[in-house]
């Protein structure tokens, strides 16, 4: 885990005068909301996997869906039915990297790649970097029409 330094103390001698704190670690629950055998407590998702998480349900998100925020989501579901060209893929990969952009601080994206994968299912292959590590992940998110 990586340590920031915030002053230098005289009073601390094991550690040369530094006093540092732990980096932000992130948590989550995990949305299968299952309870963990022995005490019932819901599992917890922590740093990669509770941004992870976050990305994956800020991009399913359709516009409106969250009352009071009506303009976080991506659309994608409405996309779907449309034929995966050129400009289809690039206004689907505009639309994870403005909501990517503006609602998860926690990250700075690398790359946003659109493929069609079968005849009724999208492929959204995302690679960011989590900005408190530095730390590179990739997520592929699949999507299929289903009518």
């Amino acid at each position: 885990m990586a340590t920031r330094t915030f002053s230098n103390s005289p009073y601390n001698l094991e550690g040369g005068g530094k006093v540092s704190a732990r980096s932000t670690a992130y948590s989550d629950l995990d949305f299968t909301f299952l309870a963990k055998p022995g005490t019932g407590d819901l599992y917890v998702k922590t740093d990669a996997a509770a941004i992870k998480q976050s990305v994956y349900n800020l991009v399913m998100t359709n516009v409106s869906e969250r009352p009071f925020q009506p303009h976080l989501g991506t659309n994608i579901t409405a996309m779907l039915f449309e034929n995966l060209d050129v400009a289809t893929a690039m206004t689907i990969e505009r639309h994870i990297r403005h909501t990517l952009g503006e609602y998860e601080p926690r990250i700075e994206v690398v790359d946003v790649l659109v493929t069609e994968d079968g005849a009724n299912t999208l492929r959204a292959q995302l690679t960011y970097q989590i900005i408190s590590s530095a730390e590179i992940v990739e997520s592929i998110i699949s999507m299929e029409r289903i009518r």
